[in-house]
C-alpha cells in the first residue's frame, strides 16, 4: 500500500510538473494522447452502438414483413371464405324460396310414361319411387300424379335442407375467418332457413303468412350480409388489426 501511494503520489507530481508549464512539448504530447484514447474509445461505444440499431432494425424490419405477410395470406383466404360462403347461402335461399308461394304444375297426366321416367330421373327420385309411380301410370294414373307430386315436393325439400346444411356447416369451419357481425347474421339466416322449412309443407292456417314473413326475413338478412361482407373485405379493414402499432 505505501508503495502504491508512492507511486500515485510521484504520478501526480510529474502531472502536475507537465501541466505547470502551458507551452510544454510534455504537455501537448500528453494532450494529444489523452484525445486520441478518448476517441477510439469513443469511435468503440459508437460502432457497438451502431451495430445494436441496425440489429434491432432488423428485427423490426422482419417482424413488419411476416406481420405484412400473414395479413396478405389471411385476407386472400378470407375473399376466398367470403364469396363461398355467400354463394352456399344464396343457394339455400334460392331452394327455400321456391318452397313458399303458389306453383304452378304442369298437367303430369298429358306426360307419357317416358317422359315422367325422365322427370323422375333429373329430380333424382330413387328407383323404387320411379317404379311405383311408373306400374301405375296406365292403370290409375291421377293416383300415379299425386305420388308423384308427393315425392318431387319431398325431393325439393330435403335438396333445401341440405343447401341450408352445407351453408351452415361451411360457416362453422371456416368461422375463424368470420368477423362477429357476420357471425350473427349467418346465425340469423340459418334460423329464418329453418323455421322456412318447417313451414314449408305445414297445413296449419296461416302457414301461408308466416311463410311469407320468414322470405321476406331471409331476404333482408341476406342484403346485410352482402353489404357486411363488401364492407369487411374493404382492403384497409382487411389489414386492420394486423399491422403493429404505431
Amino acid at each position: 500500500m505505501q508503495q502504491l501511494g508512492s507511486g500515485l503520489g510521484l504520478l501526480g507530481g510529474v502531472l502536475l510538473a507537465i501541466y505547470a508549464f502551458p507551452g510544454s512539448p510534455l504537455r501537448k504530447l500528453l494532450d494529444s494522447w489523452i484525445e486520441r484514447r478518448v476517441a477510439r474509445r469513443f469511435d468503440i461505444e459508437m460502432a457497438v452502438f451502431r451495430h445494436r440499431l441496425e440489429v434491432d432494425a432488423e428485427m423490426v424490419r422482419a417482424e413488419h414483413q411476416r406481420r405484412l405477410y400473414d395479413a396478405s395470406l389471411y385476407s386472400a383466404k378470407k375473399h376466398e371464405v367470403y364469396r363461398e360462403l355467400f354463394r352456399l347461402f344464396l343457394v339455400a335461399e334460392g331452394h327455400v324460396a321456391q318452397l313458399s308461394g303458389g306453383h304452378t304444375e304442369p298437367a303430369y297426366e298429358q306426360y307419357s310414361r317416358a317422359d315422367i321416367d325422365s322427370l323422375m330421373a333429373r329430380q333424382g327420385l330413387q328407383d323404387p319411387v320411379r317404379n311405383q309411380v311408373l306400374s301405375r301410370w296406365a292403370s290409375d294414373r291421377e293416383a300415379a300424379v299425386d305420388s308423384l307430386l308427393q315425392e318431387i315436393q319431398r325431393a325439393t325439400l330435403l335438396e333445401s335442407e341440405t343447401a341450408a346444411t352445407e351453408a351452415w356447416d361451411y360457416s362453422l369451419v371456416n368461422a375463424l375467418y368470420l368477423a362477429d357481425e357476420v357471425e350473427a347474421i349467418v346465425a340469423g339466416l340459418r334460423l329464418h332457413l329453418r323455421e322456412n322449412l318447417r313451414h314449408a309443407f305445414s297445413k296449419r292456417p296461416n302457414s301461408g303468412t308466416e311463410q311469407a314473413r320468414l322470405k321476406s326475413d331471409t331476404s333482408a338478412a341476406m342484403k346485410r350480409l352482402k353489404h357486411t361482407l363488401r364492407s369487411d373485405l374493404d382492403p384497409e379493414t382487411a389489414l386492420r388489426g394486423h399491422l403493429p402499432s404505431a
